[in-house]
């Protein structure tokens, strides 16, 4: 796999990469939410009367209607690293708005980081699911042989990762590269870190960690991944803008079954994280008044909730990981 460093992504080579790609007007963007366009189809400028210059490194809020309702869920899939279908409103090169469909999907480079982004519009709102899959496909497998892409978390699992409920926050690290790096994460967990997905896949999650907290909770955790066994933390973690907070981990090792190639695989760690935050304070407030918070039934009670909570979604993230044939979910849109 080439380095990430050393993949050219000028509009001319991405051109040559995606020459063959005619069917659905196309865009690749950069992976930031002020993302700038890096390349944009024949069909695009075509169907919406823009020439190359008017869009190279331009930035795709340039495209958006100041209506736009479908901008919000853009920005927040750009923000989150996620695959989205969606309609919105597009300005032509004349100034005149059109409401169309667009199917935006992240390209991983080979160190599990968001590289690209693939925008592919249906401007008459008529082309089926189906087909649009198909420019997507062949959109993405032209760009990952040109990045060195990383590929073993599939779109397919990406879309049943997104199609879980969520309102807490979950991610995936992959044990099988280097410092066991983040490569999905859900929408709270950008909401209680503060982090983009650009700032976050592709690191290992201890970017959280900070001056006060406790190394030997940290210890505790490595010991855990070291040996691939389920461990629960309650740990002091820091927002991106500097602000603590209390984050209770449940992390799940995901063991893959042995190919024909090796006796074992390298496999994934699930990790449900919740703030806190608000129970340690009471916890400090209870010991205060000379009271352990054990003998706090209500707090107890949501404590024992939140932990089966986290330990169901945990194995049902691990059955997407383990098994990617079978049908998904109703509302999922159709598997590549």
């Amino acid at each position: 796999n080439k380095a990430a460093e050393q993949v050219d992504l000028t509009w001319g080579t991405l051109g040559g990469v995606l020459a063959e790609v005619k069917s659905q007007p196309f865009i690749i963007c950069s992976p930031a939410i002020e993302s700038t366009i890096l390349y944009a189809s024949k069909t695009f400028e075509e169907e919406f009367g823009y020439t190359t210059s008017d869009l190279s490194e331009s930035k795709l809020e340039t495209l958006r209607a100041a209506c736009d309702a479908g901008s919000e869920d853009l920005c927040s899939a750009l923000r989150c690293g996620h695959e989205l279908v969606t309609t919105t409103s597009m300005k032509n090169k004349d100034g005149t708005v059109r409401e169309i469909k667009v199917h935006m999907v992240p390209v991983w480079d080979s160190k599990g980081c968001i590289r690209l982004y693939a925008q592919v519009f249906d401007p008459s709102l008529s082309v089926q699911q189906a087909d649009l899959d198909k420019t997507v496909l062949e959109i993405i497998d032209r760009l990952q042989g040109h990045v060195g892409a990383y590929t073993r978390l599939s779109l397919r699992q990406t879309r049943l990762l997104s199609a879980l409920p969520h309102p807490k926050a979950y991610v995936v690290s992959d044990a099988s590269l280097p410092e066991c790096p983040l490569v999905w994460c859900s929408t709270p967990f950008y909401d209680i870190c503060g982090y983009t997905a650009g700032e976050t896949i592709g690191r290992n999650c201890r970017f959280l960690q900070g001056p006060d907290t406790n190394l030997n909770e940290v210890a505790r955790l490595r010991i855990a991944v070291d040996s691939l066994t389920p461990i629960s933390s309650c740990l002091l973690n820091y927002h991106k803008e500097g602000a603590q907070f209390w984050n209770h981990v449940f992390m799940l090792p995901v063991n893959l079954p042995a190919d024909s190639s090796s006796a074992a695989r390298p496999g994934y760690f699930v990790a449900t994280q919740y703030d806190v935050t608000r129970f340690m304070d009471k916890a400090t407030a209870l010991q205060l008044q000379g009271r352990a918070f054990e003998h706090d039934a209500d707090m107890v009670a949501e404590l024992e909730a939140l932990d089966e909570m986290q330990r169901d979604i945990n194995a049902r993230i691990r059955d997407i990981l383990l098994d990617s044939d079978e049908p998904g979910p109703a509302g999922v849109p159709r598997p590549l």
